[in-house]
């Protein structure tokens, strides 16, 4: 477990003086990133290690959304090892213990040389504590189910600044660019995310789209139809 102590910057905040939801999904990346380096398990000995971690899925339920200034709390939870797949809660709080916003995460070990999944190491999951315990919130599943009922928006290009020291685009990138070609920038009930594929430098995301008031979605694809991502913003109770 790891907390990492924050407050709603200016360049994270929107029109209505809120965070937004890229921001919001950037809080828990850092918050990971920061504990797995403070766990010996992070990018600066990424070389000297035989698996890394795929992020799969994002589930955050936004509770209230963070506002302009306000001191916020980010907690992650590791809670769960099992074959191949880590997962990590995270729960953002205010200073007086106001829950804002609970998440999941589903995370799949990968072998260092194959790429492929591979079973977790004992003193993988050793490193970073005692797990648990798990957020008492709803768990959807890790795979978003896509209509069919899709409509084709303009293509996005990669962009250099997308891409993190993975050589990928990285993964809140694919919130900013769903929110970029489908105009849907106001903080939903729930933001979902499936990983598929990583993008990098030269490919071209074709964006695949269904709206209605309840919720938006896109289905992230390259020219070739491979599918990058999926991105679902909730609005309303299902």
């Amino acid at each position: 477990m790891y907390t990492m102590n924050s407050h709603v910057r200016y360049s994270e905040a929107d029109h209505n003086g809120l965070i937004t939801p890229d921001a919001l999904i950037n809080y828990f990346q850092d918050c990971t990133m920061v504990h797995s380096e403070l766990c010996g398990r992070g990018v600066t000995n990424a070389s000297k290690a035989e698996g890394y971690w795929f992020l799969a899925s994002w589930q955050a339920d936004i509770i209230r959304t963070p506002k302009l200034f306000e001191n916020i709390n980010i907690t992650t939870i590791p809670y769960e090892f099992k074959g191949f797949f880590g997962s990590r809660n995270f729960l953002i709080t205010t200073d007086d213990g106001e829950e804002l916003v609970k998440a999941n995460s589903v995370w799949i070990y990968l072998d260092s040389h194959t790429h492929s999944p591979a079973r977790i190491p004992k003193e993988e999951g050793a490193a970073y504590g005692e797990i648990g315990p798990k957020l008492d919130m709803e768990y959807l599943p890790r795979k978003i189910k896509v209509t069919d009922e899709l409509s084709p928006y303009a293509p996005v290009p990669v962009d250099i600044q997308q891409i993190d020291t993975n050589e990928h685009v990285n993964n809140c990138e694919y919130i900013r660019t769903f929110m970029s070609a489908t105009g849907a920038v106001d903080m939903p009930r729930r933001i979902r995310a499936e990983y598929r594929q990583a993008a990098v430098m030269g490919d071209i995301f074709h964006p695949y789209v269904y709206k209605d008031d309840a919720r938006c979605i896109a289905d992230l694809r390259g020219e070739d139809g491979t599918s990058y991502a999926v991105v679902e913003f909730i609005y309303e109770k299902e």
